[in-house]
């Protein structure tokens, strides 16, 4: 359980956080590349400057596509079923 943990600047790539609570988590500008997030859940959490590139983000929930925004996301990062929907065109032709 990592609510409400400051992990700003972490690095924390190659990582499995498989089903982590990160609720109101501060990840600003952490490094989470290829990182495992599937069925995490990421209510509230700073995704600020985060990079996400190739992280595993399927089944995560609490994700709303403003936090996607405002991370460093790349054509490998697998986001949940619900937030593909919800994303706009141009960012989808982005990654």
């Amino acid at each position: 359980n990592l609510t409400n943990t400051n992990l700003e600047k972490a690095r924390l790539n190659d990582s499995n956080l498989t089903g982590a609570n990160l609720t109101n988590t501060n990840l600003k500008k952490a490094r989470l590349g290829n990182v495992n997030l599937s069925k995490a859940n990421l209510t509230g959490a700073v995704l600020t400057g985060s990079d996400l590139k190739g992280a595993n983000l399927e089944g995560a929930t609490g994700l709303n596509p403003s936090q996607i925004n405002l991370a460093v996301t790349d054509k490998q990062t697998k986001l949940p079923d619900y937030l593909e929907e919800e994303m706009d065109d141009d960012f989808l032709l982005q990654m």
